[in-house]
């Protein structure tokens, strides 16, 4: 009897043996001791080791140590309970690497109804996982140089804040890059990176282990200095103020001197982030008022003007004198260079000199001027349809457009006294302007469809919350921002990671469009890597005109 209730045993543990031979996924099975005895052509080429050195608790021994106990503990707990448990462990290859694997033992029964063995069945999240890191990592840092963004900076000044209210004091370091915006547009964009990139690396070796250094904005970079009084951070400060005015960056043979002006504030808890930011800039712009490349120091005594006072004068002033125009960048298909429509791109003229959205826009904000300054350029757009018959144009819509009530009739009314076609109407929103305005978002996309408008999600990529407007958000084209293409420039193996993202947007039947494409090289893996558009400095630059005709395809 024993005899065939071992040959009976066998012969159901044989058809588990057959099961996970058929099995793509790496695979085991075990007798009723726990211990493995088969494994299917799956895992040894998973592991790299041959069958024989992974039976009984073999397999084990490439498992990480921190884990082992995991896996054999739940190993036991599915063989005692009869019920199939999951657990990740880590496992190192023949070949050195290591990898992650997320296992599943289910118990099989013998013909008596006892627990035989277990059946396990393991994925390797390896790749989900880098993909998962890669996400978070682009979500929290600047593209370009690597360095924490404003989003994490802000995260762990509001930390500090709390720290300072129980005694810890701080401070806060806002820099700027002086005449940088001269360098960037006498060299280009090119080159003008290279200068930032530079730039932190030198910040960087000025601070302490424990300093914080973020880039907040194109040439803005700030430093979290905690457990630190303002005469230190001073000293700290002019250290690198002193190594960026002796640093000369030379490109063609020609030698360019970068300022530094800095602002600091303490922190020591009656201020919050937003507040500090605020103080801090003040006296970066105080420094940048009294001749540039210099530090000043928050005086706290001392209540200082908005630092953004003269421009918003010198904004208003421009809305009365219609001095704002429309550049246009193409989205430009890259099989054969048609476009496929015209982004419209705000400037203000201003004392010989034309100053883009981020010069200008957090000013218009402040004062209450964005519903103005969009009705003005839906006007300019339209006023562009009817001279250009055959251009279709994009408008950028912000956070308050999107809840601003009145916009959509207005736009629709200017649209039917223009006499012009709304199929030529796109609309940009960015994930910034989308957070939380999605409903307003759905709504905007079903109210201007009806005018036969199309709608792009611009800046994909800047936060892990695009996904959600990816699934929820009827678009027709997603521009991956510069958090995902721009790492091509600076990281080739970021070149599978964008084939991914790229795939995924076009899973979910939309076109997605490279943005920020401003290299040869970024050119190049764009294409390699199979996307239809393309828009960047590389394919054609802002210009006043709009120099394309236009594909409505």
């Amino acid at each position: 009897m024993g005899d065939t209730a071992d040959k009976r045993s066998d012969t159901v543990q044989g058809s588990h043996r057959l099961f996970i031979d058929a099995l793509s996924d790496p695979a085991w099975v075990t007798d009723s001791a726990c211990a493995v005895t088969h494994v299917n052509a799956a895992w040894i080429e998973f592991t790299g080791r041959g069958e024989i050195d992974n039976l009984g608790e073999k397999w084990l021994d490439g498992v990480a140590p921190t884990d082992r106990h995991v896996a054999a503990y739940s190993i036991d707990v599915a063989c005692d309970s009869a019920i199939a448990t999951k657990f990740e462990v880590r496992l190192r290859r023949a070949d050195g690497q290591w990898r992650s694997l997320l296992c599943l033992a289910s118990p099989w029964f013998t013909e008596s109804g006892d627990v035989g063995g277990l059946v396990g069945q393991c994925q390797d999240l390896t790749e989900r996982q880098e993909r998962e890191e890669q996400l978070a990592f682009m979500a929290s840092h600047d593209a370009l140089t690597g360095l924490p963004n404003r989003r994490t900076f802000v995260e762990e000044l509001d930390r500090a804040v709390s720290r300072a209210r129980r005694g810890d004091v701080g401070v806060l370091l806002l820099l700027d890059v002086d005449n940088f915006k001269a360098y960037n547009d006498a060299l280009g964009h090119l080159e003008g990176d290279q200068a930032l990139v530079n730039f932190a690396l030198l910040l960087q070796t000025h601070l302490r282990a424990g300093d914080l250094l973020a880039r907040i904005g194109g040439d803005e970079f700030a430093v979290l200095l905690e457990n630190t009084e303002i005469a230190v951070a001073r000293e700290i400060a002019e250290r690198m103020r002193n190594a960026a005015s002796h640093e000369e960056f030379v490109t063609d043979s020609r030698r360019y001197g970068l300022g530094l002006s800095a602002g600091l504030v303490r922190i020591d808890g009656r201020l919050d982030a937003r507040e500090l930011f605020d103080v801090a800039d003040n006296a970066m712009y105080r420094a940048k008022e009294m001749g540039r490349n210099r530090i000043e120091v928050h005086d706290p005594t001392v209540i200082i003007p908005p630092p953004h006072s003269r421009l918003a004068a010198r904004i208003q002033k421009a809305l009365r004198e219609g001095s704002f125009v429309l550049h246009y960048q193409p989205v430009i298909r890259l099989e054969d260079g048609s476009v496929s429509y015209h982004e419209s791109l705000l400037r203000m003229s201003d004392e010989d000199q034309l100053l883009t959205p981020p010069e200008f826009l957090p000013t218009v904000e402040r004062l209450g001027l964005m519903p103005r300054m969009t009705r003005m350029v839906v006007r300019l757009v339209l006023q562009a349809m009817r001279e250009n018959p055959e251009a279709s144009i994009s408008v950028n819509l912000s956070g308050a457009d999107l809840i601003d009530e009145s916009l959509p009739r207005f736009i629709e009314e200017s649209v039917d006294a223009a006499g012009v076609s709304g199929d030529h109407l796109t609309f940009e929103m960015s994930e910034s302007a989308l957070m939380g305005n999605l409903a307003a978002g759905r709504y905007w996309v079903e109210r201007m469809s009806r005018l036969g408008a199309h709608f792009v999600l611009d800046d994909f990529g800047s936060g892990l919350g695009a996904f959600v407007f990816l699934r929820d958000l009827d678009v027709d084209q997603v521009k991956l921002g510069r958090d995902i293409v721009g790492s091509l420039a600076v990281n080739g193996e970021h070149h599978e990671f964008v084939g991914a993202i790229r795939s995924l947007v076009e899973s979910q039947g939309k076109i997605a469009v490279a943005a920020f494409v401003e290299t040869d090289h970024m050119l190049e893996s764009v294409r390699e890597i199979g996307f239809t558009f393309g828009q960047g400095y590389q394919l054609e630059e802002p210009s006043a005109e709009l120099g394309h005709r236009t594909t409505n395809e």
